[in-house]
């Protein structure tokens, strides 16, 4: 158990019992040196009275070894066993007395041949037995934290009977160290006692009975000058009184009469004392009070501006608020409202305040949900609309509904639940949306048209290619035609799919390829069987900037694959990869077919090959073939 303390009473009372267990070991050990050099005035420091025996002394000893550990709060098993152990001798030496026995114990350590007081020879004295095991009993429980009444019952009792002991020495009346034919107590024997139980009860001063006594407040000063008066200086009075009735001054009656007066003298001083410091207290008392309550008026007056103040501002705020301000109580009438509310709603402060909310702001197919949810907040603290933005409509004076946009928080003012609405209007801002939706579609429609319209323009100009080609006799024009046509035909699906998928900015760019694929295969449709094409087309929607070239590209590639590479007959396959991988776009197109060298190629073949580095370089990468048992075409690109 930690004994520190920063009370400096506390402390004095500590320091004291560490002092009585030393002194008790100390007084102890001096008599035990007695009994081993035979030395008779440490024994029996009175001729005629009783000697303290070896066992007492060991006793005392171990008792004041387990007093200054107590005290210092230090090895609390070690203070229990020392404890347990002397009070277990005494236990022992009262059931001799009791019984009649002798267990061989008394003069286990010395023979005592003084036989002076007693009818068994170094055995103690009865009452110092009964101190012995009272104290061990108080040291052992404290030290084990027991209640403290169990540490401090025993201790008042071997206080109570050494200092009769004592007291019997200095009045010299036997009755109180004796009793019989047992043994007396020694002189020393009742001293140490005293000193000890002494400090055992000061071990633990915040604890218990003890603590009025060592208490910094006055409480604790009139407790002490109390016990300084009660027991010091009646003992000092009736022990001068009785030597001088023993001289023969006077009767006992007159000691007893002038030990009543003195009592009484005595008393009225500690009492006269003790009014004056109470009178003082309270003088002081009051004096601190009017300064507490002056202090408090001014910080109460102080207070009371600044929340005039903030009540202004807050006042000031609301009311220059863009937004409806509503204050309702717990039961849903208004109690605040700014001018904005008023101005949204069409009702005047003085014809809205104190009415439910849900009579005039709300409409009716919300008034029972309101009322609901009002009520189980109150009783349970939840609230599914608090401290979060609802859009709602809400109900004008004149009857007509219009949307608002609505943020209520609970807070706990007077004693009770307030809540506070902010109220946004979104008539304005929900019409503003309506005329952006229909420019917006108004905009989708005309882009629909402008591609669809684009489209049949170029329909119309791939048809007069046909039909320039026909009439050509120039092979190498009408070859020239054809890929114009191409490329016409596959602008004029790209245009297709926009106005046709309805989303007039993004193309669908797997059923773009899957459909070029077909036209140009009906195109180029051999005599034997037309190579097998596969479209792996993993990519989102593209915007038409990055469609047009990628789709003149594909149609560059797929046309030069059906148109060399299988030739003399040959079949084959044609796969189109196209992927997106973060911000970059994969193209991969592939035959099985003769395969050829970019050095080599006809001319027709290297205007198409210009083509392909024209569109490559403009979908913003650079296309790489190449040729090994067939033909490959890789090209990576940046997209949005």
């Amino acid at each position: 158990m930690n004994v520190e303390t920063s009370d400096p009473l506390h402390r004095r009372a500590v320091r004291f019992a560490t002092a009585a267990g030393t002194f008790g070991a100390l007084g102890a050990g001096v008599v035990l040196l007695g009994w081993v050099f035979d030395i008779a005035v440490l024994k029996q420091p009175l001729p005629a009275a009783a000697s303290m025996k070896p066992n007492t002394a060991l006793a005392l000893l171990l008792t004041g070894v387990s007093l200054r550990l107590f005290a210092s709060g230090r090895h609390a098993r070690v203070t229990a066993a020392l404890g347990l152990g002397v009070s277990l001798l005494g236990l022992v030496t009262l059931g001799q007395d009791l019984l009649g026995r002798n267990l061989g114990i008394d003069q286990l350590l010395f023979a005592d041949t003084d036989a002076a007081g007693t009818s068994a020879p170094g055995r103690m004295a009865p009452a110092t037995a009964l101190c012995l095991m009272a104290l061990g009993m108080a040291l052992a429980t404290g030290a084990n934290q027991a209640p403290a009444w169990l540490t401090q019952a025993p201790s008042i009792v071997a206080m109570l009977v050494s200092a009769a002991a004592a007291l019997g020495y200095a009045y010299d009346i036997n009755a109180l160290y004796g009793a019989g034919p047992y043994t007396t107590m020694a002189v020393h024997t009742a001293s140490i006692l005293l000193l000890l139980s002494l400090g055992v009860l000061c071990a633990r001063p915040a604890l218990g009975i003890m603590a009025p006594a060592f208490s910094s407040e006055m409480e604790g000063s009139m407790t002490r000058r109390f016990l300084l008066a009660g027991f010091l200086v009646p003992v000092l009075l009736g022990w001068f009184l009785l030597q001088a009735q023993r001289a023969g001054l006077h009767r006992p009656e007159f000691s007893v009469a002038l030990m009543a007066l003195l009592t009484v003298i005595l008393l009225s001083i500690v009492i006269w004392r003790n009014a004056g410091t109470l009178g003082r207290l309270r003088t002081a008392s009051e004096s601190a009070l009017r300064s507490a309550n002056e202090g408090l008026e001014y910080e109460v007056a102080r207070q009371t501006k600044e929340l005039a103040r903030r009540e202004r501002e807050f006042r000031l705020v609301v009311e220059e608020a863009h937004e409806g301000f509503v204050a309702m109580d717990s039961t849903g009438r208004i109690v605040e409202l700014n001018s904005r509310t008023e101005s949204m709603f069409g009702w005047s402060r003085d014809d809205i305040m104190g009415r439910h909310v849900s009579d005039v702001l709300i409409p009716p197919r919300y008034r029972e949900a309101h009322r609901l949810g009002l009520r189980g907040f109150v009783a349970g603290g939840e609230g599914t609309v608090l401290d979060r933005e609802i859009e709602i409509e809400a109900l004008h004076r004149d009857g007509h509904e219009f949307p608002v946009m609505l943020t209520i928080s609970a807070v706990w003012f007077d004693d009770q639940w307030r809540f506070n609405a902010f109220i946004r209007d979104l008539t304005q801002p929900k019409a503003a949306e309506e005329l952006l939706m229909d420019a917006l579609s108004e905009k989708e429609t005309l882009l629909t048209e402008v591609h669809h319209r684009v489209k049949n323009n170029l329909q119309v100009i791939s048809s007069f290619l046909r039909l320039q080609s026909r009439a050509t006799k120039d092979s190498a024009a009408v070859d020239a035609l054809r890929q114009s046509e191409d490329r016409v035909l596959s602008m004029a699906l790209l245009h297709e799919n926009l106005y046709r998928r309805g989303n007039p900015g993004r193309v669908d760019f797997d059923r773009y390829v899957r459909a070029l694929v077909i036209e140009l295969l009906r195109t180029y449709k051999s005599e034997h069987d037309d190579p097998a094409v596969t479209v792996d087309v993993d990519f989102s929607g593209l915007d038409i900037e990055k469609a047009v070239p990628l789709g003149l590209l594909l149609n560059e590639l797929i046309t030069n694959a059906l148109k060399h590479a299988f030739v003399d007959g040959r079949t084959g396959h044609i796969s189109v990869e196209l992927s997106r991988n973060g911000g970059s776009g994969m193209l991969r197109v592939r035959d099985d077919g003769v395969g050829f060298r970019v050095p080599a190629a006809e001319p027709p073949a290297s205007v198409g090959l210009q083509i392909i580095g024209a569109l490559s370089r403009q979908l913003g990468g650079r296309g790489q073939f190449r040729s090994d048992g067939g033909t490959e075409f890789t090209l990576e690109f940046p997209v949005t």
